[in-house]
């Protein structure tokens, strides 16, 4: 088995990528009071979050580690799973209750707006704290060298043929926007 790297550059990235989402926390916050950007936000977290960020740790991290013998049925990776739905779960909910909040103006559209949010975010600063502080260290201490060019190689993968270059980038220019 070859050495494994402390600062391995599959794990810079995804660390970046978690403050580019950090950075956009805030929006997400004022989403349920103003709806400004409310489309563009949620865009950011189907896309950016869920299917580019999530995908590469669901699609190609997770089963790397599988196969040197993280369990990913149980502990932390089963634990990332289960947020990970559960994210997917709230973003989509409070997609459903933006049309009815803004244009019906409905009342009981914007309370679960104002409770959903909140939850998220809080979900999502929890999250991103466990792979920092678990993941991250785990998977540098766990995968070689190989399973980190490995990882690279899907990542650009997974996000060239999802989004592409150019809205990879826009996506963290919104962030870096949005403060």
């Amino acid at each position: 088995m070859e050495e494994t790297g402390r600062d391995m550059e599959f794990t810079e990235q995804l660390r970046e990528e978690h403050r580019v989402i950090e950075k956009a926390l805030p929006m997400l916050e004022r989403l349920a009071s103003t709806f400004v950007g409310a489309e563009q936000v949620l865009e950011f977290f189907q896309v950016f979050v869920d299917q580019c960020h999530h995908g590469k740790e669901e699609l190609y991290l997770f089963p790397a580690l599988e196969t040197r013998g993280v369990k990913r049925r149980e502990g932390l990776l089963r634990e990332l799973l289960v947020e990970h739905g559960v994210t997917r779960r709230y973003v989509r909910d409070i997609a459903g209750l933006i049309h009815p909040a803004t244009v019906d103006e409905n009342r009981d559209a914007r309370q679960l707006l104002d409770d959903l949010v909140p939850e998220l975010v809080a979900l999502l600063q929890e999250h991103i704290e466990k792979e920092d502080t678990q993941l991250w260290p785990l998977a540098e201490q766990t995968l070689t060298a190989e399973d980190g060019a490995a990882l690279l190689a899907g990542f650009a993968d997974l996000q060239q043929n999802l989004i592409g270059e150019r809205d990879y980038r826009r996506y963290l220019c919104w962030a870096r926007l949005w403060r």
